[in-house]
Formats: C-alpha cells, structure tokens, sequence
C-alpha cells in the first residue's frame, strides 16, 4: 500500500513566495501598469460607477418594468447582477484595501473606491499611486 507524503514546506518557501509575488506584481505592472496615467483612465472609473448605478436602478427601481421596458423576470436577472457585483466589489475592495495597507497608503480610502469601481480601483490601487512607505 503507498502512502502518500507528507509535503513538507522547504526553509525557502517564503522566499519563493516572494519569487512568484514579485513575479506577478511585475506581469502585473508589465499588462495593465500605465493605465492610472492614461486620460482615459478617471473617466472609465466614472463610467463603471454609472453603469452600475443605472443596473441598481433597473433591477430595483420597478420603473423599466411599469413602463414596458423590461419585464418582471429580466428585473430579476438583474436583480442577481447586481448580487454578483457587489461581492465581486466586496473582495476587489478587500485585496485593494491590503495592497493599499501593504504600500503604506489608506486602506479604507482603497476599499471605497475598489467598492465603487471594482477591478480598475484595483489596478489603481497597486500601480497608480506612489507608494508611502
């Protein structure tokens, strides 16, 4: 009978993470690192807080569906967007809050802003500022 074996963690281990930490930052930065400094870059954040505004309003509101616009049953397709988006929002907001904290920077200022606008707060977050430490 084999048994399987016990993983053990080696001596280098945090090292290694660091490795692959410091290698993702840089893919990372390498991908997606010169957005915050775009033009377009504030705009689009404006443009997802809107656009998420007006899905609230549609799943919620009653009025697309009173006027004939939607039906009852797209509201509640809608309704489960919007479920899925705010804990999408809620762990963006999360990670975006550690990194924040990580970098020396307001750690709740991260979150709101990760809650409002999601994956391009992040991004924000870890590339955008200077780091305070």
């Amino acid at each position: 009978r084999v048994r399987p074996s016990r993983a053990r963690a080696s001596p280098d281990a945090r090292e290694d993470d660091g490795v692959l930490e410091s290698s993702l930052y840089a893919l990372g930065e390498k991908l997606v690192g010169a957005w915050p400094q775009q033009a377009w870059f504030r705009p689009a954040q404006v443009a997802v807080v809107i656009g998420i505004a007006g899905v609230v309003d549609a799943g919620y509101s009653g009025d697309w569906s009173r006027i004939g616009v939607l039906t009852r049953e797209q509201e509640d397709v809608i309704k489960s967007v919007v479920a899925f988006i705010f804990v999408a929002h809620v762990a963006v907001g999360a990670l975006a809050a550690r990194v924040a904290q990580e970098r020396g920077n307001d750690a709740r200022a991260a979150f709101a802003q990760a809650f409002a606008c999601g994956f391009l707060a992040l991004v924000d977050v870890s590339y955008g500022t200077k780091k305070a430490k």
